[in-house]
Order: structure tokens, then C-alpha cells, then sequence
């Protein structure tokens, strides 16, 4: 909650003439410093120096645009249901997800897309955090290969 809090508030800040951009980049870098592994682009590929409130725009949206619980999509992947159970999509899906620091998905989820018959997986990746695609490309691919050579048997 308190990374969207933080976009959210870089995206505000940012457009305020003149020197919004300037402080919602502030805050945005130093957040990023502080809690996100600071400029080492640990916890992202990109650089501390590119990293831009403009970026910023989809949580922004999701708080606007209804409630701010709305914004849980990032966090738990989709909206409960009525019985208490997170959605799930309506077509095969792959999910795959870091095993390293904090997850930004729900396990629930993950438990309900494990569960269905029609090829949808849940795949915990190893030794990767949240950008899976920059820091264990080898085995995404390899997933995602595996994944279509399902859907297609």
C-alpha cells in the first residue's frame, strides 16, 4: 500500500507547474532509495536516474477511478468475488511469480488458478524477485514455452 500511496502522490505532485516534476521525481527516486533497495536497481531494472513520476500513471488511475480499494488489483491480482473468493481470469492463464522479497500477489489467488482444469498455472520462480523477465529470463522463457506447448496438446 504504501509504494501505491507513493506513485499515487508522484503522479499528483508531478502536475504542478514548473517544479511538480522536479519533486514528485524526488520523491518517487527517494522512495526508491530508501525502501526499494536503493540506487543499485535491486528491486528494479531501471536506474534510479531514469526513473520518472510519468511512470506513475496506472495506480494513479486505479485510485481515481472508483474506490481506493480498487487499486488492490496490483497487490492481489484481481477483485474478490461475492463469496469471498478472488477472480480469477476466464481464459488459461500463466502467472509467474518471484520467490525473493516481498510478493506483490495474493496467495489466494494463486491457490484458485492452481486449482482449474483448463491449463492455468500458478509458477513460483526461483531466485527472482519482482522483475522475473529481467533477472531470470532463461527460465520465463522456458515456462512460457512450456505453457503454450500445453495449450496447443
Amino acid at each position: 500500500l504504501c509504494y501505491q500511496l507513493n506513485n499515487v502522490a508522484a503522479w499528483f505532485v508531478g502536475k504542478v507547474p514548473f517544479v511538480g516534476g522536479f519533486i514528485a521525481n524526488f520523491v518517487l527516486r527517494s522512495f526508491s532509495f530508501l525502501v526499494m533497495g536503493g540506487f543499485t536497481g535491486a528491486w528494479t531494472p531501471t536506474p534510479w536516474y531514469e526513473q520518472s513520476y510519468t511512470q506513475s500513471y496506472p495506480y494513479w488511475h486505479a485510485w481515481r477511478h472508483g474506490s481506493p480499494s480498487a487499486a488492490k488489483c496490483f497487490v492481489h491480482g484481481f477483485n474478490e468475488s461475492v463469496d469471498g473468493v478472488q477472480e480469477t481470469p476466464a481464459m488459461p492463464t500463466l502467472f509467474l511469480g518471484g520467490t525473493l522479497g516481498f510478493n506483490l500477489y495474493g496467495q489466494g489467488w494463486v491457490r484458485e488458478l492452481n486449482k482449474r482444469t483448463d491449463g492455468s498455472m500458478a509458477v513460483p520462480v526461483e531466485r527472482c524477485a519482482h522483475w522475473l523477465m529481467h533477472q531470470c529470463p532463461d527460465q520465463v522463457n522456458e515456462l512460457m514455452d512450456q505453457f503454450l506447448q500445453l495449450l496447443e496438446a
